[in-house]
């Protein structure tokens, strides 16, 4: 078994196949085993239950909370129980799965860890839609395995970049501490990358060079993936509306802060707000 760290995804080819995506419903307070057998495929797990208890082989335990992508790499052992907010004694919605066998060129199985773990924390929308989608395709009579493949390497390269953000910093990034500070704590004010490279006492092509490299992204898209951020926070959590959320983060056109908005989310801002409190 090969193992490829996520945040080193772009730097390899890899072959999926024998998929299989599932809605899942599970008894409230229930222990689920795979410490026998262990986990026959890879599986990428999108929690809809309020928690889940998770304990690998090495006798740790992790809580994976609703909204969660929780990873179980093939071969892996673990016991899980799901805890539900209403008891009842039937099977409730608990997880979306992908399961899948995940090879290189040379078909040597691939895991991205060697143990169960969270992969991604409070997923969005957006990462919500590829199971949703995936499930949909699935469930058709005449699945269309291609669509599922494409929408499952894009679901892929979106937690790459996730994952990408979270490594820690070299010495080079440091080098661009204070713009990225400066971005993160001014994400409604507009800042050219000139004046963030001054900052940093350096040019403005390497900044963008140094910038790009270890985030994903450019220093205008990470701006705005940090604003859209907020605004989800804003649209579940106050009444404001959608025009003062915008002039608020500084986009100062709400038609423009709405077209970024679906872009990143595939919702629009009032559709999100409305999805989140049903």
């Amino acid at each position: 078994m090969k193992i490829i760290d996520v945040q080193d995804l772009v730097n390899h080819e890899l072959n999926i196949g024998n998929i299989t995506v599932l809605s899942q419903s599970y008894i409230h307070n229930r222990g689920y085993s795979y410490f026998a057998a262990g986990w026959p495929k890879s599986c990428f797990s999108y929690i809809l239950a309020h928690k889940a208890e998770i304990r690998i082989k090495n006798g740790k335990t992790f809580i994976a909370n609703k909204g969660d992508i929780v990873y179980y790499p093939e071969g892996s052992r673990c016991w899980m129980i799901y805890y539900h907010r209403e008891i009842t004694p039937e099977p409730q919605p608990t997880c979306m799965s992908i399961e899948l066998h995940i090879t290189d060129n040379n078909m040597v199985p691939v895991n991205f860890a060697e143990n169960p773990c969270i992969i991604i924390k409070n997923a969005d929308f957006e990462n919500e839609n590829f199971f949703r989608k995936m499930l949909k395709i699935y469930n058709n009579p005449q699945k269309n395995v291609l669509m599922l493949k494409s929408i499952f390497y894009e679901f892929l390269y979106s937690t790459y970049l996730e994952t990408r953000n979270q490594k820690i910093f070299s010495n080079e990034v440091m080098d661009i501490a204070a713009g990225i500070d400066y971005i993160e704590n001014n994400i409604s004010y507009d800042v050219t990358v000139k004046e963030l490279a001054k900052m940093c006492n350096m040019s403005e092509s390497n900044f963008r060079r140094i910038f790009v490299k270890y985030s994903g992204v450019s220093p205008t898209e990470y701006k705005n993936i940090l604003r859209i951020a907020k605004a989800k926070e804003l649209l579940r959590n106050t009444n404001i509306s959608i025009s003062e959320i915008s002039v608020q983060l500084g986009f100062y056109d709400s038609s423009y802060f709405t077209k970024v908005f679906y872009k990143r989310c595939g919702l629009k801002p009032g559709e999100y707000r409305k999805r989140y409190r049903e």
